[in-house]
């Protein structure tokens, strides 16, 4: 993280940072309702939207890890279940268009994109 303190590291870290795998994967689930978000929020005085999707986000990444204990080698099951005990967090960063509403991305056939980097740090050790 160009920013912040390096990770610590990990089994579950790439071993060539620099060299990004070419195999990805993409995942759907179902359609969530704002309405349906809407309702956890109101039920959780002072939560927001974004609270129970990061929560949401965070039940799903910890159910991945709990799956990928039956597949990792040694040392990345160990590290899992480390993660799960509430002993590490895993960091995550992504990209926010912080570009106004109605700014137009294009300006003379050139992108001008406005972007803000934000970060979540996801916590594994909660029973759910």
């Amino acid at each position: 993280f160009a920013f912040g303190s390096p990770d610590t590291p990990s089994p579950l870290m790439r071993k060539e940072l620099l060299s990004p795998s070419t195999v990805k994967s993409t995942a759907f689930t179902a359609k969530l309702p704002l309405q349906q978000v809407k309702e956890v929020k109101n039920k959780f005085p002072g939560a927001t939207v974004n609270d129970v999707l990061v929560a949401l986000l965070t039940m799903m990444f910890r159910a991945y890890l709990v799956e990928k204990l039956e597949t990792g080698d040694a040392k990345q099951r160990a590290a899992i279940k480390k993660l799960l005990r509430g002993e590490g967090k895993i960091r995550t960063s992504f990209p926010i268009n912080a570009r106004k509403p109605g700014k137009d991305s294009f300006r003379d056939g050139s992108p001008h994109n406005k972007i803000a980097l934000g970060e979540l740090q996801f916590d594994f050790g909660f029973k759910s």
